[in-house]
């Protein structure tokens, strides 16, 4: 476990710097997927990091795949600009029912690209 817990960290830290700061709902959506990712493909050891890369390039490919279904790997881009931190985000985000039109659709998004690359 701890060794898909390193690459989603090292991951995440690498998208967050080029996107910007990203929401813990989505950090837990790729985290399941990384973790059924590393599961798969595993870890190198030692000089050989192929198994590492590959997982790399998976996870990479999971991101890409979901962003070209919905437009962005961001929260906030994905909820319309909606700030989960503040109070009026939360209010936004409960009255226009975004678990539901957003959150759970991106969810499903994630089973379905993953299903697809774990076959």
């Amino acid at each position: 476990f701890f060794f898909i817990h390193e690459h989603f960290a090292r991951f995440t830290s690498h998208v967050h710097s080029r996107q910007g700061s990203s929401n813990a709902i989505l950090d837990k959506l790729y985290f399941v997927g990384i973790l059924a990712l590393g599961l798969r493909h595993g870890r190198g050891e030692k000089e050989d990091r192929s198994r590492t890369e590959t997982t790399y390039a998976k996870t990479r490919e999971l991101m890409d795949r979901f962003a070209a279904k919905h437009g962005s790997c961001r929260c906030r881009d994905l909820l319309g600009g909606c700030e989960l931190l503040t109070e009026e985000g939360q209010r936004h985000y409960k009255a226009s029912d975004l678990l539901h039109k957003t959150c759970i659709p991106c969810l499903q998004t994630v089973g379905e690209i993953l299903e697809d690359m774990l076959q």
